[in-house]
């Protein structure tokens, strides 16, 4: 019996491994922050001041984005919006921020995503959109 414990317990140690290799698992208990095995997106929900998105994948180089778009009450017009973006590993932070507008007299539609890659055509693992009124 000793020896197929030794044998399982070392199976489970390596698909741990083999699992955290690719990303990281753990999820925040946070109000504002959201996240899954790839990327982890945090705002601030009073008057959308800040989006950011964190990769969580240690495997790669990715690109990390976040963005900020203002739209006018009301109209739903677009005003402007704020982006940010940066290429890395494991955690790789991007961050928009924005003072200029605050909630009574515009929405924000918040977006954070981690790509699959740098390149622009390989698609995106994980993305998170928030709506702020």
């Amino acid at each position: 019996m000793t020896k197929v414990r030794k044998i399982v317990a070392a199976i489970m140690v390596v698909t741990t491994l083999a699992t955290s290799a690719v990303c990281n698992l753990t999820a925040s208990a946070a109000p504002n922050v959201v996240s899954d095995s790839y990327g982890a997106f945090e705002w601030e929900s009073s008057n959308a001041a800040y989006a950011k998105t964190t990769n969580l994948c240690s495997s790669g180089t990715r690109t990390t984005s976040a963005s900020i778009t203002v739209y006018k009450d009301n109209t739903g017009a677009y005003v402007t919006a704020y982006y940010a973006s940066k290429n890395g590993g494991y955690g790789t932070i991007a961050r928009a921020s924005q003072s200029s507008y605050k909630s009574n007299g515009y929405n924000f539609k918040m977006y954070g995503a981690v790509s699959n890659s740098t390149n622009s055509s390989a698609g995106l693992a994980t993305s998170f959109v928030k709506y702020v009124n």
